[in-house]
């Protein structure tokens, strides 16, 4: 049996080109659950609890952390996938003493800053030994969870990583890191297994067939910018406005970010024609299907990594955008 805790679409699509034969229990959030079809996955799948903000949320978690545990101890685990920085991540890091690996989230698995910073973390910043002693005795641990692990693979729970190599390896991380070639894990998926993953994902084949036709377009790849807080939704709008006059392009490919609520083609008006490819399933899918971009554009999306052996990649990177640049430093290709 294997287990898989992720919540991304892409992460959980890696997963799903690397997965062996052997039955999975898929621990996923509501936000992974509502976009996928679950029945084509053909195996148990556990709805986590979101992170609760009202009141009683330490009780409530407890109660959701207790009945998990029991959905968790049924199943005999023999390996465990998972992002390492999740809300439930520590829970699982605690309660499962067999192999764990990681699976490629993004930027953030290559970023030697975090990782600096993350080699150098206090597990128990600002308790007393005392309280950490009383900790362990308490029956409620495997409940609580309060140890803090490493993340983003430096914890000694994760044996090994899956990374695409999309940006050269960090030197903390590198003797854990197994490269895998998406591109190859999905040409050698049976015809079955790859209609099976389609439909996971509800791709739509007439889109895919409309994306098809035209070989002369161009990808935006757009982020929950203003979703995330990083900057207005107004001045979101602006940002990939003008970066489209700017290039004179007149009609736009948008693959929006899943967590997106933006409708560009009603926020750019008549001065671009906005085709909006469905944004729930991963965009790494497109050029494994062979559909090819002229040029795909972006501010720093991971995604536009898989598209540079496809067409031009054009990655203008954090620095021209101040809020971005004090946010996340210098992103650039």
């Amino acid at each position: 049996m294997t287990g898989i805790y992720v919540d991304t679409m892409y992460s959980l699509f890696m997963f799903l080109l690397i997965k062996e034969s052997k039955d999975t229990v898929y621990f996923l959030e509501k936000n992974i659950i509502k976009k996928i079809n679950k029945e084509y996955l053909k195996d148990e799948v556990v709805l986590l609890k979101e992170k609760n903000k009202r009141p009683f949320k330490k009780l409530k978690r407890l109660y959701n952390n207790f009945k998990l545990y029991k959905e968790f101890q049924k199943n005999k685990i023999e390996k465990f996938y998972l992002q390492d920085h999740l809300y439930y991540s520590s829970f699982f890091m605690y309660n499962y003493k067999d192999e764990m690996l990681l699976i490629e989230d993004g930027l953030a698995n290559y970023n030697e800053k975090i990782l600096k910073i993350e080699v150098n973390f206090n597990e128990y910043k600002g308790k007393s030994k005392l309280k950490i002693f009383l900790k362990k005795l308490s029956p409620l641990e495997f409940l609580s969870i309060k140890k803090r692990y490493p993340i983003y693979g430096l914890s000694d729970k994760i044996s090994k990583m899956l990374l695409t190599g999309i940006l050269p390896i960090p030197k903390q991380i590198k003797n854990k890191v197994e490269v895998v070639d998406l591109k190859e894990k999905w040409k050698n998926l049976p015809k079955e297994r790859q209609e099976q993953i389609l439909n996971i994902f509800n791709i739509d084949k007439n889109e895919l067939e409309m994306l098809s036709k035209d070989k002369e377009k161009i990808l935006l790849l757009t982020q929950p910018l203003s979703e995330d807080s990083l900057v207005g939704e107004d001045e979101k709008i602006k940002m990939y406005k003008d970066i489209l006059m700017e290039r004179d392009i007149k009609k736009i490919y948008i693959k929006g970010h899943p967590r997106e609520v933006t409708d560009y083609s009603k926020a750019f008006g008549d001065d671009i024609e906005v085709i909006n490819i469905s944004k729930d399933f991963p965009v790494e899918l497109l050029p494994l299907l062979g559909l090819e971009f002229k040029k795909t554009i972006t501010i720093f999306s991971t995604a536009a990594f898989f598209f540079k052996k496809y067409g031009e990649v054009e990655f203008i990177g954090t620095k021209p955008y101040k809020k971005l640049y004090e946010a996340f430093g210098n992103i650039e290709l």
